[in-house]
């Protein structure tokens, strides 16, 4: 049987850890705490800094495409805001989540 840790979901691309944080996010915005965020990524610290670097790279996409459709009638900039701002707040929690790993390692050295 394959592992799928440090695997990305076949159908989307998008590592299946990250896709949990989506899901999570949709039904309650902000409600996913940073002890929650490192259990889901099996408090694996080269996981997390790849997901932060994932959300930041998607952070920035969504603020050009925010920036690009800034006269567009149809409302899509606030569309491209409202998901640049996820990104952002999915990467604040994944910073949290990673200096708790942090913090647990070198406790656990002591």
């Amino acid at each position: 049987m394959r592992s799928t840790r440090g695997s990305e979901n076949e159908s989307s691309g998008i590592h299946a850890a990250m896709l949990t944080f989506l899901r999570l996010d949709a039904k309650s915005p902000g409600s996913v705490k940073p002890a929650l965020a490192a259990r889901v990524c099996e408090n694996d610290t080269e996981l997390l800094l790849s997901l932060i670097r994932w959300n930041k790279e998607q952070e920035i996409s969504w603020r050009t495409a925010r920036d690009a459709e800034a006269d567009d009638p149809n409302d899509e900039a606030d569309v491209c805001e409202h998901e640049r701002a996820r990104a952002q707040r999915t990467t604040k929690l994944l910073r949290k989540a990673l200096r708790l790993v942090a913090n647990e390692g070198r406790y656990q050295r002591l």
